[in-house]
């Protein structure tokens, strides 16, 4: 009786594990896909914002192009404010992830923006747009 119980008590944890796995694993990455897609949605129009003077790519800024009082640039120097005109790249220290799972690194600001903050995308430490 005890190997009965035992051998049906197995087959019913197998059971339901199976079925998690069927039903929950493909909503889940479901899910993790249409999340994906809406990240990196906002960050493709954070990039069509940003001038073409100042892109590198199609999602990416050229940090060479931001310099600080002294002529470095982000490339060179990870702290401090850096500006071309009147957009301004700024360090973001939260430590957030981007759409790509790479840590946002800089802020880049435009005082029109109508936003509180004048943040028109977040960049990676490469200068990719990660969010907006």
């Amino acid at each position: 009786m005890k190997k009965i119980k035992f051998i049906l008590s197995i087959t019913l944890v197998f059971a339901f594990v199976l079925t998690n796995i069927a039903v929950i694993t493909p909503k889940a990455s479901a899910t993790g896909v249409i999340l994906y897609q809406h990240l990196y949605a906002k960050a493709k129009e954070a990039a069509d914002e940003i001038p073409s003077s100042l892109k590198d790519g199609d999602m990416s800024v050229d940090l060479g192009k931001f310099k600080d009082k002294h002529g470095n640039t982000p490339l060179n120097k990870s702290g401090g404010t850096f500006k071309n005109g009147d957009w301004t790249l700024e360090p973001d220290n939260a430590g957030h992830l981007g759409y790509n799972g790479e840590k946002k690194v800089w802020k880049l600001k435009h005082p029109r923006k109508n936003n509180s903050k004048g943040r028109v995308a977040s960049l990676d430490k490469y200068g990719n747009v990660i969010s907006d």
